[in-house]
């Protein structure tokens, strides 16, 4: 996850210092080897619990880590489209990136529902590692 996000700091750098057309090459190296490396990743969270008998909001959570992931990979798909365009539209690529980076990959828009979570129960909240692959 560290050099999906040091790969997007690159392409943020070129983009504000106006190099892009002259590195159009090795930006599209650096998305076409994000892409590979965020298909691979596993995203992880903790998800809060009360009881093993009621872990039906795992499913869910699971599922939007998934929705998550695959808004990041079309996220990326288009940044590459926008990099192989003659004329790159320098706002998009920046509302993008940035984007991506603020969200930390979409983990942060997870990681706020799953801490809206609230226990119907008096009992101790326990967390369990979830992941979406």
């Amino acid at each position: 996850m560290k050099q999906v996000i040091k790969n997007l700091q690159y392409i943020q750098r070129s983009i504000d210092n106006n190099t892009y057309k002259e590195q159009s090459a090795i930006i599209h190296l650096l998305l076409t080897e994000t892409i590979g490396e965020v298909k691979q990743l596993k995203f992880f969270y903790d998800a809060p619990y009360t009881s093993e008998n009621y872990l039906k909001h795992h499913f869910t959570y699971i599922q939007l880590a998934k929705k998550e992931k695959a808004k990041v990979l079309s996220d990326l798909n288009e940044l590459q489209d926008e990099f192989s365009k003659s004329n790159v539209n320098k706002n998009r690529v920046i509302k993008i990136v940035t984007t991506l980076l603020e969200t930390r990959l979409g983990k942060q828009k997870i990681e706020g529902i799953m801490n809206r979570w609230q226990s119907k129960s008096h009992r101790e909240v326990r967390t369990a590692r979830i992941f979406a692959d």
